[in-house]
């Protein structure tokens, strides 16, 4: 294991155990800690998986008026942060993990549930490829096992969704992320996602 991997867990840890511990309470349980659940695909077709836990830092509650006519409507302005970790499957090619961290900014409104969320932050994508081969100077191929390399990646995610009742399933989502790896081949290459998923919260309010 390598110290890239090595810090990323710990930070996936810390931000388990100080969710844990994290007290809540707004009508939409805003301010508790929940767990996602997702699949994530690369351009949708090309399969993978996602789970993470996001708590949040901040937030204020804002009242506006849309009309004259209309009551006055309540907005939540929250800041979050979030640890994610995944897989992605490139059929005939290559799979690989990703661990990344946002700070995200979430607009909620209360009267209908529904949220827009943006987020940006710091990770790590992980290649492997299934069998490689190297070619001797006598020309023999001769198989070398699973290689792999590990990428920096940020990612810059754009999301919707909206709050149910029922229960511990509290969300559902749908995102868009671009995770830009860089160093691949001396440049740069975006990785467009799509992911449709769940938030579920198992901390209760008090």
């Amino acid at each position: 294991m390598n110290a890239k991997t090595m810090l990323a867990l710990c930070l996936t840890a810390f931000l388990l155990s100080k969710a844990s511990a994290q007290n809540t309470g707004s009508s939409f349980k805003t301010l508790s800690p929940v767990v996602s659940v997702s699949y994530y695909g690369n351009i949708l077709i090309k399969p993978g998986i996602k789970a993470g836990i996001e708590m949040a830092l901040l937030q204020k509650n804002v009242n506006r008026k849309e009309s004259r006519n209309s009551n006055q409507q309540v907005r939540i302005k929250q800041l979050t942060a979030s640890a994610d970790l995944g897989m992605l499957l490139f059929p005939g090619s290559h799979s690989a993990l990703f661990n990344y961290y946002t700070v995200n900014y979430k607009n909620i409104k209360t009267e209908t549930g529904k949220f827009n969320t943006v987020g940006i932050g710091p990770g790590i994508y992980r290649s492997f490829y299934s069998q490689t081969y190297e070619v001797d100077a006598s020309g023999n191929v001769t198989p070398e096992g699973t290689e792999g390399r590990s990428y920096f990646a940020p990612v810059l995610v754009f999301g919707t969704g909206k709050y149910l009742s029922h229960g511990i399933l509290q969300s559902w989502h749908f995102n868009t992320s671009i995770i830009f790896l860089f160093d691949y081949n001396t440049g740069i290459v975006p990785l467009l996602n799509f992911e449709i998923g769940t938030t579920l919260n198992f901390f209760k309010r008090k």
